[in-house]
């Protein structure tokens, strides 16, 4: 939402099914899309959790995407997550 008079954006969010979203939700073998898009990081609790060799479950569904052929991009919202520079980090590449 954007707050006329003062050009301010802002959004609401409930977490709900979000938090249960994980790798076996994506198969990538069947599409024919060419551009995957996954938003938003920090609100996705699963997909945002780190492994123990420093990925998070975003990273390898962006990285089977990529292997698929997909162009692919990602949003995430400003937080104060104490990992906010792991979990961005982790889907860069």
């Amino acid at each position: 939402m954007t707050v006329i008079g003062s050009g301010r954006r802002t959004f609401f969010h409930q977490l709900g099914a979000n938090a249960l979203l994980g790798e076996e939700h994506f198969d990538f073998s069947r599409t024919q899309a060419k551009i995957f898009h996954l938003g938003y990081l920090m609100l996705l609790s699963e997909m945002d959790r780190l492994l123990e060799d420093g990925r998070t479950i975003a990273s390898r569904v962006l990285e089977a995407a990529q292997r698929a052929g997909l162009l692919t991009s990602v949003d995430l919202v400003s937080s104060t997550y104490p990992e906010f520079r792991q979990i961005t980090a982790a889907a860069l590449p």
